[in-house]
Order: structure tokens, then sequence, then C-alpha cells
């Protein structure tokens, strides 16, 4: 399921991307659209030594990370990658892009419970490390 779930996320990003107009044109959007990227270019910054990978699969040798942006989300590169969508939505709120960012919020929450079963089983400590962090949104998810 793993990778049906990042081929989908591709998929729609690729659609996302390839909807005109290819960069949102409005200032809020567009330092949404940089927000984002800096953000999601933060994350894998930190998350760069332990063995990072785009499918929802431990690699041997995986560890958690608690500092950067994973103080404030369990998935800030989901967080970037929304908040890239919704930049491109707000620019131009249209029924195309609607479509796109709820299939993609949906295709993330199942690719997080995906992921979150294996972090559960590797890491014992996993629970209570992260409990009172949420997922995507902070105060929201």
């Amino acid at each position: 399921m793993g990778y049906l779930y990042t081929t989908l996320q591709f998929v729609l990003l690729g659609l996302i991307l390839f909807t005109p107009p290819f960069l949102p044109e409005s200032i809020a959007a567009q330092v949404i659209l940089a927000i984002s990227v800096l953000f999601g270019l933060w994350a894998i910054w930190v998350f760069r030594h332990t063995r990072i990978n785009v499918f929802p699969y431990l690699r041997k040798g995986a560890r958690l990370v608690r500092t950067g942006p994973y103080r404030y989300v369990r998935h800030p590169m989901y967080t970037a990658v929304l908040l890239f969508i919704l930049a491109y939505w707000i620019d131009r709120p249209n029924i195309f892009y609607s479509i796109y960012l709820g299939a993609l919020l949906a295709v993330m929450v199942l690719k997080i419970r995906f992921e979150e079963v294996q972090l559960k089983a590797r890491f014992e400590q996993y629970e209570s490390q992260f409990y009172n962090t949420y997922r995507i949104v902070p105060c929201i998810y």
C-alpha cells in the first residue's frame, strides 16, 4: 500500500504543477509557496542522516528525529507539501485545485496511518515521544 500512496501523492502533485499557472500569481500565494519550500528543505536537512525514503517503509538503521520542525509536527514534509498546494488553491480557488487538495489530503492521512503503524512497531518510544505532537498541522491534526 505504501507504494500506491506515494504514487498517488506524486500524481496529484504533478497535476497541480502542470495545471496553469505554473507559479501562483498573488503575493500571498507566493509567500505561502516560499514558506512551504523553506519548511520542506528544513525538514529534509534535519532528516538527512536518517536514511530518508520517499516511500513509507522504514529502512535498516532508521531512527527517530525530534529536532528542527519535528519538534512541532510529526510529518513536516507532508506539512510542506500541503502548504505548497494550498498556495495554488489560494491563488486560484477552482474546482480542480479543490479536488487535488482534498484528494492529496486523503492520501496523506492514509499514508501517515500506514507509516505510524510501522513506526510504533519499530520504536517502542514512538507513541510516548510523539503523543503531544500533531501530525501535520499544529493544534489541528
